[in-house]
């Protein structure tokens, strides 16, 4: 067949464009065939040395990212917490906030009652004294009379 005879070169020291085998000396074509094998060998020397060049890149940067993103994790969970803990305090704060007012208005209604007693008791006070001294002059006054009495009795 005709296509089998046929070959496309693309090197600048060979024209370029399909060739016909039988038409061109075998040599050149030997020769251009060496070269591509030549080539694809260094190509794949090439590829295989970058490739390990850059499996060390790569585990070196795993290392090296590897201890950012632990580092980053730890950081994230150090930060997550605080936040937890911060919004807890704020919560606790607003609850002790909340409780202070209700004590404050607590302890003036308690301040007031025990004014309010302390000034009931001491009106009370005030008028068991004026009762006791009532008392005591009635006694005071029946203990004349019992005496003058007892002297009446006595002349007598």
């Amino acid at each position: 067949s005709h296509a089998s005879s046929l070959a496309y070169l693309d090197e600048s020291k060979f024209k370029k464009g399909w060739i016909s085998v039988e038409n061109e000396r075998q040599e050149q074509t030997e020769e251009y065939l060496a070269s591509l094998h030549t080539e694809y060998s260094s190509l794949k020397n090439a590829t295989d040395t970058l490739k390990k060049r850059s499996d060390k890149l790569e585990s070196k940067l795993a290392i090296r990212n590897g201890g950012y993103a632990k580092r980053s994790i730890a950081l994230r969970d150090s930060i997550l917490q605080n936040f937890a803990e911060l919004q807890n305090s704020r919560i606790e704060e607003a609850v002790y906030s909340t409780l202070l007012s209700h004590e404050k208005r607590g302890s003036l209604n308690r301040v007031e009652k025990l004014e309010s007693e302390i000034e009931r008791l001491e009106k009370d006070e005030a008028a068991a004294q004026k009762r006791y001294g009532d008392l005591l002059h009635e006694k005071n006054r029946i203990m004349v009379q019992i005496r003058h009495h007892q002297k009446k009795e006595g002349t007598n």
